[in-house]
């Protein structure tokens, strides 16, 4: 049996779970023993203990420690779905710099082998996987328009590419030469304007009015605005929510095999996920600020999902 290791991530509280080490998150300083790596899988268990009302995180929602002790008393098997960006890796300018912070990779690597894992992101689906490697995970890239299974099959689950998205591209383009420090991205199934760089951030009202312009012109597509980015993409596209459904509903097509669907996520286009797996499984919201959300749990960070991951892949190889 696995003793539990170091975890340098702190609970909703702030205070790491050992007070003396700062081993183990959720744990009552009093229990810390003289050696922590004395601590099993076994000892662990109905250790954890939620936060108190007065220490939940600012959104009213319960954080790290009670999201861990949920995971670990879990009655069946679980089913792991994440976003990417903003969740297992860090936002970054370019999009193209980004990377998974390497703990919770290596615990979604360990998980794999028994635990359905699949990345369900906004980028197009090679992007992504250039990215990060989980071989045996299903990547949904834009939104959940694109998939590709473990053995390297890729199928478009709703339909091909709205041409509109063309026709688009020439009149988005000319918005972001106008409005320096924004540009554009290509997705397979999207058109992005990132205005992260904007250099004159005074005139964000003004890119908003016409994005929104744009969008009244382009009926057949819909308009995401997204953590410092504008999403164009096919209006009958079913979002994150959709492909969560659809793989959850073959995951286990004949009933026989539940697992519980966990979905950790960072932006707006997150919700849809979360309610999809809502009210059997548990949807984690990866923010540092609150704001309405239908998850149950909430993180402060991409270190706070890295940590909950480590835990339960430990937890899962006693």
């Amino acid at each position: 049996m696995r003793p539990i290791g170091p975890i340098s991530a702190r609970d909703s509280t702030g205070a790491a779970g050992c007070n003396r080490q700062g081993w183990f998150v959720g744990i009552d300083p009093g229990d810390c023993p003289h050696n922590p790596l004395a601590y099993t899988a076994e000892h662990l268990k109905g250790r954890i203990r939620l936060p108190q009302e007065t220490s939940k995180t600012g959104s009213g929602l319960p954080g790290l420690g009670a999201l861990v002790r949920s995971l670990l008393a879990a009655r069946e098997p679980l089913a792991l779905l994440l976003d990417f960006d903003g969740t297992l890796a860090r936002i970054c300018d370019r999009p193209g710099d980004a990377r998974p912070e390497p703990a919770a990779l290596t615990a979604l690597n360990r998980m794999s082998a028994d635990t359905p894992i699949a990345i369900v992101s906004g980028r197009g689906l090679d992007d992504l996987q250039t990215l990060i490697a989980i071989p045996r995970a299903t990547f949904f890239g834009s939104h959940g328009q694109e998939a590709r299974f473990p053995g390297g099959q890729t199928i478009n689950p709703f339909g091909e590419s709205a041409p509109e998205l063309g026709q688009l591209r020439g009149r988005i383009a000319a918005v972001a030469r106008e409005f320096a420090g924004s540009w554009i991205e290509e997705k397979p199934q999207a058109l992005v304007l990132h205005y992260r760089n904007l250099r004159d951030q005074g005139k964000l009202p003004d890119l908003r009015r016409r994005i929104q312009i744009l969008a009244g012109e382009f009926p057949e597509l819909s308009m995401m605005a997204g953590r410092k980015v504008f999403e164009f993409v096919p209006a009958a596209a079913p979002g994150k929510g959709g492909a969560v459904q659809w793989y959850l509903d073959r995951l286990d097509p004949g009933g026989n095999a539940p697992r519980i669907p966990v979905y950790f996520g960072d932006d707006v286009s997150d919700e849809g996920a979360f309610a999809a797996v809502d009210p059997l499984g548990i949807g984690v919201l990866v923010a540092r600020r609150t704001r309405p959300t239908a998850a149950g749990y909430r993180l402060s960070g991409v270190n706070e999902v890295a940590a909950a991951l480590t835990l339960l892949a430990r937890w899962n190889a006693r």
